[in-house]
C-alpha cells in the first residue's frame, strides 16, 4: 500500500514538472504571432458532447471511442467495443461530423479504432474582382484516423495514423500521427496522460506549403467518488498561447442500469472573448449499453454552440 502511495505521489509530481516544462517551452516558441498561419485548423475542433461538457479535459481519463481524438492510449483501457457519432451545426450551411468505432483485440494489439472527422463549409459564391458572381464552390475538410493501442508494463500506449484532406477549389493532402500514453493508479483514483497530435507532413497548394497544427497535451484526473470524476488538462498548440482546461462529471443512478450525468467545464481558449465564452456545461443519459450526451458552449459575441452525441459500449 505504501509503495502504491509513493508511486502515485511521484507520478503526480512528475506530471506537474512535465506541465511546467512544456509551459515554459510553449511561451518561448509557441505564440500568437502564428495564429492563422497553419493549415487544417479543423483538426482542433473538439469531439464528443461528454468531453466538450467537461471543457475538453480528457487526456488522462478518456477510455471510449473519443480516445481516438484526445489520446489513443485510452483505447487500451477498455475491454468493450465502443462507437460514437457527433453532429454539430454552425452558422449557415457549415456542419461538423465525427464518427468513431473501436474494437478490442487482446492479442499483440489490445485495441483497434477508426474514426472520421468531416467539416463541410457549405456553398460559397465565387466572384470576380468586380464582385460579379461566376459560380459556387464547396470547401471541406476530412481526416481519417486509424488507431492502435497496447499496454506495456501495464502502461497504455496508443498511436493514430491520419490521412488529411483539405479542399477549397483545389485539394491538398497530408499524413500525420498522434501518440499518447496514460496511467491509472492501482486504487483507480489517480489518472495521468500525455498526447502529441498532428505530427506529420505539410499541405501544399500549388507552390505554397502549410504546416499542420501540432498540439501537445498533458492531463490528470481524480476519482472523488465512484460516480464523481474531476480532470484538468494543459494544451500547448504550436500556433497559439498555452491553454488549460478543467471539468467534472457526476453520475446519478436512477435505476440499476440507468444513469443521469451532469457536467461542467472551462477552457481558457475563450478567456479573452466577451461574455461567457470559455465555460461549458452538459448532460448525459445512459441506459445499459447506450448513452446520449449534450453539451452547451457560449461563444461570446458569436452566440452559442450545441453538441449532441450518440454512443454505444457493448
Amino acid at each position: 500500500m505504501e509503495k502504491n502511495i509513493v508511486r502515485d505521489v511521484f507520478l503526480s509530481l512528475g506530471t506537474v514538472c512535465f506541465f511546467l516544462f512544456y509551459s515554459s517551452l510553449s511561451h518561448a516558441t509557441f505564440n500568437k504571432n502564428d495564429i492563422g498561419v497553419y493549415g487544417a485548423q479543423f483538426l482542433k475542433i473538439p469531439v464528443g458532447a461528454k468531453a466538450i461538457g467537461m471543457g475538453q479535459a480528457q487526456t488522462a481519463i478518456v477510455q471510449d471511442a473519443n480516445a481516438i481524438y484526445y489520446n489513443p492510449a485510452g483505447l487500451a483501457q477498455s475491454d468493450q467495443k465502443c462507437g460514437e457519432y457527433m453532429f454539430a451545426q454552425y452558422a449557415g450551411d457549415t456542419s461538423y461530423h465525427w464518427i468513431a468505432v473501436t474494437l478490442p483485440v487482446k492479442r499483440k494489439i489490445h485495441s483497434l479504432g477508426i474514426a472520421i472527422q468531416y467539416l463541410n463549409l457549405g456553398n460559397i459564391d465565387e466572384t470576380t474582382v468586380q464582385g460579379n458572381k461566376i459560380g459556387t464552390f464547396n470547401p471541406s475538410d476530412l481526416a481519417v484516423n486509424f488507431s492502435l493501442a497496447q499496454k506495456f508494463l501495464e502502461i497504455p500506449f496508443g498511436i493514430n495514423f491520419k490521412f488529411i484532406q483539405t479542399k477549397i477549389k483545389e485539394t491538398a493532402t497530408a499524413v500525420a500521427v498522434d501518440v499518447g500514453a496514460q496511467y491509472r493508479s492501482k486504487n483507480e483514483k489517480f489518472y495521468f496522460g500525455f498526447s502529441s497530435q498532428n505530427l506529420g507532413s505539410t499541405f501544399q497548394f500549388e507552390n505554397e506549403k502549410t504546416k499542420l497544427p501540432i498540439v501537445l497535451r498533458v492531463g490528470s484526473g481524480y476519482q472523488i467518488k465512484k460516480h464523481w470524476l474531476v480532470a484538468a488538462d494543459g494544451f500547448f498548440p504550436e500556433d497559439n498561447f498555452p491553454q488549460f482546461a478543467m471539468g467534472t462529471d457526476y453520475q446519478y443512478k436512477i435505476l440499476k442500469e440507468m444513469f443521469l450525468s451532469g457536467r461542467i467545464g472551462y477552457h481558457s481558449q475563450g478567456r479573452k472573448e466577451e461574455g461567457w465564452s470559455g465555460i461549458a456545461a452538459g448532460l448525459g443519459f445512459q441506459f445499459t449499453a447506450l448513452h446520449l450526451d449534450y453539451a452547451w458552449m457560449p461563444l461570446g459575441n458569436l452566440g452559442e454552440a450545441h453538441r449532441v452525441s450518440l454512443g454505444a459500449r457493448y
